[in-house]
């Protein structure tokens, strides 16, 4: 009976997966500890892998010579046990503020890059050849997810330590089968990565077309506190909320201060709105967002808008929007609702008028939201090949 494979194989595969463990496969290398105020995007003669973009920004095959990858400033001095990162070695984020700890990276095209693995990761070399990207794959599988959350430590903040890892178990077929999995994941993220500039491209169209409009637009503007303090617009900050998973039960979103994934922080048994809303984030740098009509929460650190029939939530979406860029918020501004309407203003036109904008741009508003349900069936598809083709 064969018993260790994995629920889906490419034709012509059948047999038995290696297993060893992780002491066995990798070494481990030192790892820098250079802060973001110790790295700059312009020049330096190393360049420094950072674990917040192991855990945002990059993907999992990472090409070493991207210019996102920061360089280490000229007069800062290396560790002397400092190792040059190669084709195929992992970086481990070892620590994270859920447990997405110990999501990885693999790189390639690192000749001549001098790269090395900086502050909270762990990097790692393979002792054993293996497929360009298939242990990239591997250790963002599902399956690595599960036995990497029984040893990730820690309450406000989740941690993975080195010796920990030392325990796991590495399970990896023939090099063949492994380039055609790394292959195919190696296509989808491609795809996926297509799609999100076709979706920046509509964005950035609409942006161009709301710009042009506010930027020429000849009327009064009123301060939001005046607007508040006549009862045409409420300013309100919303609730503690647990975040849960989505299943059955807790099935409705809860947005948060975020600008990743459109702000949604988790799943609520319980709903505060369902109608239209603009909120923006209090704590994440003052990002506004447009909610359409559903059943969703928005927590503390976000706050909201709520208006009076004289302005239409779309069109008051994409003018605090215009406004927002005029404004320095950083991630240590608070953009309480205090704040909030002594900058911000709206212009004194019609609904009407307002809704003349919003028809316009009606088409391109919809285009985006198919190109974005497509980029979900596309990660979908991702999740569900990380789900089946690991063990």
């Amino acid at each position: 009976m064969v018993i260790n494979v994995p629920n889906l194989r490419f034709v012509s595969f059948d047999d038995e997966l290696s297993v060893d463990s992780f002491f066995h496969i990798f070494r481990m290398l030192p790892n820098c500890t250079f802060s973001r105020d110790q790295l700059n995007y312009k020049q330096g003669d190393f360049k420094n892998v950072h674990y917040g973009d192991v855990l945002i920004r990059y993907p999992t095959f990472k090409n070493g010579a991207d210019l996102d990858i920061p360089s280490i400033n000229d007069n800062e001095s290396l560790p002397s046990k400092h190792v040059v990162l190669h084709d195929g070695d992992l970086v481990i984020a070892d620590t994270a503020e859920d447990y997405t700890a110990g999501k990885a990276i693999e790189l390639y095209n690192t000749t001549n890059q001098n790269i090395l693995s900086g502050l909270h990761t762990i990097p790692c070399r393979p002792k054993l050849p293996f497929a360009p990207g298939y242990l990239g794959y591997y250790f963002n599988s599902v399956a690595m997810k599960r036995k990497q959350h029984p040893l990730i430590q820690g309450i406000k903040v989740y941690s993975l330590s080195r010796e920990s890892l030392m325990s796991l178990s590495i399970s990896y077929p023939s090099i063949r089968e492994q380039n055609k999995i790394a292959s195919l994941l190696l296509r989808i993220d491609e795809r996926i990565e297509v799609q999100n500039k076709i979706i920046c491209s509509i964005e950035s169209l609409i942006k161009g077309i709301s710009n042009h409009y506010f930027q020429n637009i000849k009327c009064k503007w009123i301060n939001l506190k005046t607007l508040r303090e006549n009862d045409v617009i409420q300013l309100k900050r919303g609730n503690v909320i647990p975040k849960h998973c989505k299943d059955t039960k807790y099935c409705y979103p809860v947005y948060s201060s975020s600008i990743v994934n459109n702000g949604l922080l988790g799943y609520s048994n319980s709903y505060m709105f369902d109608s239209e809303l603009v909120s923006w984030s209090i704590d994440g740098g003052g990002n506004f967002f447009y909610r359409d009509k559903h059943k969703f929460s928005i927590t503390n650190v976000s706050g909201y808008i709520v208006l009076k029939e004289t302005f239409d939530y779309r069109f008051v979406y994409e003018c605090l929007s215009f406004q927002f860029k005029k404004f320095n918020f950083d991630y240590q501004t608070k953009a309480h609702p205090s704040v909030i309407e002594t900058l911000y203003s709206l212009p004194d036109i019609s609904i009407h008028d307002q809704l003349v904008l919003v028809h316009i741009m009606k088409p391109f508003y919809e285009k985006a939201k198919i190109e974005a349900s497509f980029l979900k069936q596309l990660k979908k598809q991702k999740q569900f090949l990380l789900s089946n083709l690991f063990i």
